[in-house]
């Protein structure tokens, strides 16, 4: 599993892969995700503008079918771009594939999503992998960059939405823990330099016991919190209490 985030050349390491084995002769066949129209169809296509065809697949029976295909013409090699947008199955069957027929499979992707979080497939190559090679690169402060941080139109982090939304430069922006915090921190700005502003969905660590809770809902001087052990547990604080006796979970 070759992951990476966002900008760090995972197609074109990819294509060069396909290149490499082209040239020694090795039977391969190249794969991507049907929900990812962002480049030509048919191909896989780099920002650097280099592209190689490749054969649009779906998670489930339409995959099957095409591995059941990739066996009986007798490809040795499979690489596969854009893994995350896939589940759990594709991959159990992609383990299936390469350990039965002796198939060599090459996955790229993300490794997690804008909150941090590992994608289901990401996770599922994770625990079955041969090997995992993070393709590396930098956060424009120069550290390495390891968020894919999602943003809105202008530009500010967005912390809610669904796990899966594709998109480029115009909704994420890649950036290291150190400028990820610091934009988050930002984002939560000051109301009247004595206390932080808070969001639904904001998760919030009680600084004795660091249970969690989730803010359910925001009045104008106070909060309605909720357990994330047990959804039915609420409280109700003044922010300058949450402020005292909370830390706002950045990851």
């Amino acid at each position: 599993f070759n992951y990476g985030t966002m900008n760090s050349a995972k197609s074109v390491n990819l294509i060069c892969k396909a290149n490499e084995l082209k040239q020694k002769r090795f039977k391969f066949i190249c794969l991507y995700p049907e929900v990812d129209k962002r480049t030509e169809e048919g191909f896989i296509t780099s920002r650097t503008g280099l592209k190689i065809e490749a054969t649009k697949i779906t998670n489930g029976c339409s995959l099957y079918k095409e591995l059941k295909e990739i066996i009986k013409k007798g490809y040795k090699y499979i690489l596969v771009d854009e893994v995350q947008f896939l589940d759990e199955r594709c991959i159990n069957m992609f383990l299936h594939v390469s350990e039965k027929h002796n198939i060599n499979i090459l996955c790229y992707g993300l490794l997690t999503d804008f909150q941090t979080h590992l994608f289901p497939a990401s996770k599922r190559l994770v625990e079955i992998a041969d090997k995992l090679h993070n393709i590396e690169s930098y956060c424009d402060c120069g550290n390495k960059a390891t968020i894919n941080a999602r943003i809105n139109k202008e530009g500010k982090l967005v912390t809610e939405g669904d796990q899966f939304l594709v998109g480029s430069e115009d909704k994420y922006k890649t950036l290291c823990k150190g400028c990820y915090l610091k934009e988050l921190e930002s984002r939560h700005g000051d109301v009247d330099a004595s206390r932080i502003e808070f969001y639904k969905g904001d998760v919030l660590i009680h600084a004795k016991d660091y249970e969690e809770y989730e803010v359910y809902k925001v009045y104008e001087d106070h909060l309605k919190i909720v357990s994330r052990d047990n959804k039915r547990e609420f409280q109700t604080h003044s922010i300058d209490y949450i402020s005292k006796n909370f830390i706002l979970k950045c990851f």
